[in-house]
């Protein structure tokens, strides 16, 4: 798959980014949205947030992000107006404020769920105690039950997409990268810690 680069149109700033490019390492960059960048070979991954991406697919070095999944790429300006769904001006003062060391990295979010993670542990967790011992019936139950979560993960990210950005398409992974809330994660978190629960009745059950 080609990957499409997006190359910012700079005008007569080219020379102020073109600095604060080399001063603003890429990679802290977008570890400060996604929050989960990790070096692999010269170069870094981390899941992409334009998509749905369970497993890493975006690479970064030090000028550009390419995502070999979706095909999104280009460099620091291009990485915030998408991130953002802003336009240039605004880009540009905020890689301004990340340049000068003004801007705290985390502002675009407030609060960093732990739905993903622990979501994350309990079906690792779950796969490697059961492995292939159960019958086909216990895997019914345990995708129809997390489905249920799911649901409500997808309606609580369409609550918020209708009154925040209506401009935009609903997206789950973004929702949970950027926008839950404390008191969403929770109940969801509450939701997940039944779910396991009675997993783990079921696991239990077939004296496993």
């Amino acid at each position: 798959m080609k990957v499409k680069y997006n190359e910012p149109d700079y005008n007569d700033q080219r020379d102020q980014i073109s600095q604060m490019k080399d001063e603003v390492n890429l990679v802290d960059l977008i570890d400060s949205y996604v929050g989960d960048c990790v070096p692999k070979g010269n170069e870094y991954v981390c899941r992409c947030p334009f998509h749905d991406d369970s497993n890493p697919s975006m690479s970064i070095n030090e000028d550009v992000y390419n995502c070999f999944t979706c095909a999104e790429g280009g460099d620091h300006i291009t990485f915030i107006r998408k991130i953002e769904n802003c336009d240039m001006k605004i880009a540009v003062e905020k890689l301004k404020g990340f340049f000068e060391g003004t801007l705290d990295p985390s502002y675009s979010r407030p609060y960093k769920g732990k739905y993903q993670q622990m979501l994350n542990y309990f079906e690792t967790s779950i796969v490697r105690r059961v492995g292939r011992k159960v019958p086909p019936s216990f895997w019914d139950e345990y995708d129809d039950s997390l489905n249920k979560i799911d649901l409500e993960l997808w309606r609580l990210t369409k609550e918020y997409y209708t009154n925040a950005k209506p401009d935009l398409q609903p997206h789950r992974q973004q929702f949970i990268n950027y926008y839950i809330t404390e008191e969403q994660d929770n109940y969801l978190l509450e939701l997940l810690g039944k779910w396991y629960n009675k997993i783990n009745e079921t696991i239990k059950a077939l004296e496993l």
